[in-house]
């Protein structure tokens, strides 16, 4: 995949990194070398492995599910912040109404992905569902000022259409596609172009207007590949995991007409300022261990000609595995 230049050159290149840590022995220090080295070797094997079996789906998530992730970096305009922080992913059993008619769509997922870094934070709400293969669908987005008996008047639904008209309906846009590997053919695990889709919205009693043209793209890395070069090694502090690498890059475009506006559409737009419409472009890779989902993310974006990076490993989950 060639990913945008002007996205990669915040500072940092892809690819497998290493990270080299220097101690500096004083002599009580060296006195302690013994039960240091025994703690640090009982403290390593303490790591464990965890390894793919096939087929290999997305998991099914239920209601409290999450994943949480720390930096390893973070940069501002190719500049390092300092890390502290999380990114944590939420999944809550919860439900929409549909825009025209009001019924009741579920069950359905509220899927929040919190971005905390220093003292500041953002969160993009999506309103989601599964089937039983682990396969995901885009609803609709959340915006501010919802709540659970206003989630119609203030939400961004996924469509084909530019604009719904009464009595069209929503139809949800495919985020992830599952099995990833049936291990005979994982051409059926293969992340395919989105092509262009809307968010339409906010929706009044007969029309949702468009709100953000989506562009994106999402790519399996060595999808063919039969021979195990598809799965790549992934140590975090959660473990050591045979991954699946899937890469993306997107374009979302904001109307300028937005006028409910959303803490963000999407996780992999947090550099977006709410509120002002133009031109978001984004990629990145997330590393999928699939009775987890993602171990690893990365993801660069600009809008304005400011642009973000981070990378972040699965720290913490109560997800089986």
């Amino acid at each position: 995949m060639n990913h945008n230049p002007d996205i990669m050159n915040l500072g940092l290149s892809r690819g497998k990194r290493t990270m080299k840590r220097g101690f500096v022995w004083t002599i009580a220090g060296t006195l302690a070398l013994g039960s240091t080295l025994t703690a640090c070797l009982v403290q390593h094997d303490t790591v464990k492995s965890y390894t793919i079996s096939l087929p290999a789906k997305w998991p099914v998530f239920k209601d409290g599910h999450y994943i949480e992730f720390l930096y390893d970096i973070y940069l501002a305009d190719g500049l390092p912040q300092k890390t502290t922080g999380l990114v944590k992913w939420t999944w809550e059993q919860s439900y929409q109404l549909e825009p025209f008619t009001g019924t009741t769509i579920t069950p359905i997922f509220r899927f929040s992905v919190l971005e905390r870094l220093g003292d500041g934070e953002k969160k993009s709400v999506q309103y989601v569902t599964q089937d039983t293969d682990g396969n995901m669908f885009l609803h609709a987005t959340e915006g501010i000022g919802s709540t659970l008996n206003a989630v119609r008047q203030n939400s961004y639904w996924a469509t084909p259409e530019t604009t719904l008209i009464k009595p069209m309906q929503p139809s949800p846009l495919q985020l992830l596609w599952s099995p990833i590997d049936t291990g005979t053919s994982n051409i059926i695990g293969e992340e395919k172009a989105t092509g262009t889709t809307y968010l339409v919205g906010p929706c009044d009693s007969a029309t949702c207007p468009t709100a953000v043209t989506i562009t994106m793209e999402q790519l399996r890395i060595n999808k063919n590949d039969l021979t195990g070069a598809a799965i790549e090694d992934v140590e975090t502090p959660l473990g050591k995991f045979q991954a699946y690498r899937l890469d993306y890059t997107g374009k979302f475009l904001i109307d300028a007409s937005v006028t409910v506006v959303p803490p963000n559409f999407d996780y992999r737009m947090s550099c977006w300022t709410p509120g002002v419409s133009g031109l978001v472009t984004f990629n990145g890779s997330i590393w999928i261990y699939p009775s987890i989902g993602p171990v690893q993310l990365e993801n660069s974006c600009i809008f304005g000609g400011h642009g973000t990076y981070y990378s972040a490993r699965a720290s913490k989950t109560n997800l089986p595995h």
